[in-house]
C-alpha cells in the first residue's frame, strides 16, 4: 500500500507577503480623512483671512489717502481766503480787516472797486468748488470788507442774512455769522439787532 503523502501548505498563502499583511483599520481611514480635510480647511481659512486683510489695508489706506487730499484742499483754500484778505487789506488800508470791525482808510472808489473785484472773484471760486467752509469764508471776507467800507446794510442784505439762512443751522458756521451780524447791525445803529445776535454767540465765540 502505497503511504499517503502530507499535503504540503500553498506558499502563497501562507506567505508573509499576502494581501492580509498590512491590514489598515477603518477607523484608521477616517482619522487620516478628517486630518486631511481639517488642514485643507485650515489653508483655505489662511488664505482667505490674508486675502481679507489685505483688502481692508487697501481700503484703509485710500480711505486715509482721501481723507488727506481732503484736508489738503481745504487748508489750499483757506490759505487763498487769507491771501486775498491781505491784498484787500492793503488796498483799503484797513488794519482790522477779517475781523468785520475795521474802517477803510480809503473812500476812492477805484480802489475801493479793486478790493470788491478780488472779494467776489475769491467768492466765485469758493462757490464752484463746493467747499462750505470755503465758501463761508469767502462770504465773510466779502462782508468785512463791506462793513469796512461803510456798506454794513449791504453786507447784511446781500450777504450776511443769505448765509445765515443757509448755514444758520450748522454750529460749524453759525457763530462766526452771528458775529459779523452783530458788527453789520451795530455799524448802522440797529444796537438792540447787534445786542440780539452778540447774545447768541458763547463767550469763547466773541470777537
Amino acid at each position: 500500500m502505497q503511504e499517503d503523502k502530507p499535503v504540503q501548505e500553498s506558499p502563497v498563502s501562507g506567505s508573509r507577503f499576502s494581501r492580509r499583511s498590512f491590514p489598515v483599520s477603518r477607523k484608521a481611514i477616517v482619522i487620516i480623512i478628517i486630518a486631511v480635510v481639517i488642514v485643507g480647511g485650515a489653508v483655505a481659512a489662511f488664505f482667505f483671512y490674508s486675502a481679507s486683510i489685505k483688502k481692508t489695508n487697501d481700503s484703509t489706506n485710500a480711505t486715509t489717502a482721501a481723507q488727506k487730499a481732503v484736508a489738503a484742499t481745504k487748508a489750499a483754500h483757506q490759505t487763498s481766503v487769507e491771501e486775498q484778505q491781505v491784498k484787500i487789506n492793503a488796498l483799503i488800508g484797513s488794519s482790522s480787516a477779517g475781523t468785520g470791525s475795521g474802517t477803510a482808510t480809503t473812500q476812492d472808489p477805484h480802489v475801493i472797486a479793486q478790493a470788491d473785484a478780488i472779494a467776489q472773484a475769491q467768492v466765485d471760486t469758493a462757490n464752484q468748488s463746493g467747499d462750505d467752509d470755503y465758501i463761508v469764508s469767502a462770504a465773510l471776507a466779502q462782508a468785512d470788507l463791506l462793513i469796512n467800507t461803510d456798506r454794513a446794510q449791504e453786507a447784511i442784505d446781500s450777504v450776511l442774512l443769505p448765509l445765515e439762512q443757509k448755514y444758520g443751522s450748522n454750529d460749524a458756521y453759525k457763530y462766526q455769522i452771528d458775529s459779523y451780524l452783530g458788527q453789520a447791525y451795530a455799524a448802522v445803529g440797529n444796537t438792540d439787532k447787534a445786542n440780539g445776535y452778540y447774545n447768541i454767540i458763547p463767550a469763547a465765540e466773541g470777537n
